[in-house]
């Protein structure tokens, strides 16, 4: 266990820590709520298929979100920034990041629609497993390059989804 000076700084750390988590347990619970809806339909479309259920819903590789809310991720961090800096809201402070981690979820959800179109285009199953599990592996730097490719699909559209008219 820890000792001494380490398990001091730890009761330190934790009286700042433990408000900031309840803080944000909304984006977590919705977070949560979100994966599991996600998986729920992924299986049931898996093993019911789509034909009678879903009908009007893509393939997970050609999902996306709408244009229109780019404008929220945006001007989020930008209030963000600006409650950081200039306003010091206490509401802002406890309502931006719940905002921000379920915004992260949605990008996540749209780089890994993005990641199985370009797995399922280019590489055989086996490679496409694992890929998946280096994925699983080194998950906390590989989402953040996920959500980054979710929320930068809108300027650069990877999978060429948008149609040139």
């Amino acid at each position: 266990g820890l000792q001494g000076e380490e398990l001091l700084i730890l009761k330190q750390s934790t009286t700042g820590l433990v408000p900031r988590i309840v803080e944000v347990l909304p984006a977590l619970w919705i977070n949560m709520t979100l994966l599991v809806a996600g998986l729920n339909i992924l299986s049931f479309r898996r093993w019911v298929g789509t034909g009678r259920f879903f009908t009007g819903w893509p393939d997970f590789g050609v999902w996306r979100l709408k244009e229109s809310l780019i404008w929220i991720p945006i001007a989020a961090i930008s209030l963000f920034f600006v409650h950081l800096y200039l306003l010091h809201v206490p509401l802002l402070g406890v309502i931006l990041p719940n905002l921000l981690l379920v915004l992260g979820a949605l990008y996540f959800f749209q780089g890994l629609s993005i990641v199985s179109w370009f797995f399922r285009t280019r590489f055989s199953p086996l490679a496409r497993m694992i890929s998946y599990a280096l994925m699983i592996l080194f998950v906390q730097f590989v989402g953040v390059v996920i959500i980054a490719l979710g929320l930068f699909d809108f300027w650069f559209d990877f999978r060429k989804l948008k149609r040139v008219t």
